[in-house]
């Protein structure tokens, strides 16, 4: 089993709050549902509720923490984590002016990989990523066919390994990736 392969199957039986972290786009598509078995993409318009299938979209956004499982993915791939290893969140940090409070219970043991992507754990996530690096963490995301834009600060890379700086992605980018 690869490790992308691990990631996925892990994330399938990861207890994950699935609400929408990017923005809404124009097209109010706040979703994208992926038929794995047919090989399909299928998107929901939130606006009239009508699930349909569609080829592509071209509006770009912050992607927001859509963006952990790939620069989870990134950091497995390059050996940088490993899966078991653990890292305890204060509950919340500053990255420059940003104040970014995590949304999980505060006081929590330790979480390791799987349990920092359940939690969407912000802390985790900036810290790890450190790891890459800006020209490592830029390679990464462009390599997943996200449009990023090498980030000119540590502060900037945390926030890029979140989403909220630094790179855009459509819903159609994000399935493909």
């Amino acid at each position: 089993m690869t490790r992308r392969d691990w990631l996925l199957s892990t994330l399938a039986l990861a207890p994950v709050d699935v609400a929408a972290s990017a923005p809404s786009t124009a097209l109010a598509t706040d979703a994208v549902i992926l038929d794995t078995a047919v090989g399909r993409v299928k998107i929901e318009d939130v606006r009239s509720r009508v699930l349909f299938e569609h080829g592509a979209t071209r509006t770009m956004a912050l992607p927001g923490s859509t963006l952990k499982p790939l620069v989870l993915s990134a950091l497995l791939d390059q050996k940088l984590l490993k899966p078991d290893e653990r890292l305890a969140c204060p509950g919340g940090f500053h990255l420059g002016h940003h104040n970014l409070e995590c949304s999980h219970v505060h006081g929590a043991p330790p979480f390791d990989a799987v349990e920092a992507l359940a939690a969407s754990c912000n802390f985790w996530f900036a810290t790890m990523a450190r790891r890459l690096g800006a020209a490592g963490l830029l390679a990464a995301l462009r390599g997943f066919g996200l449009s990023a834009q090498l980030a000119p600060s540590v502060e900037q890379a945390g926030l890029q390994s979140l989403g909220l700086a630094h790179v855009t992605a459509s819903p159609w980018t994000l399935a493909l990736a």
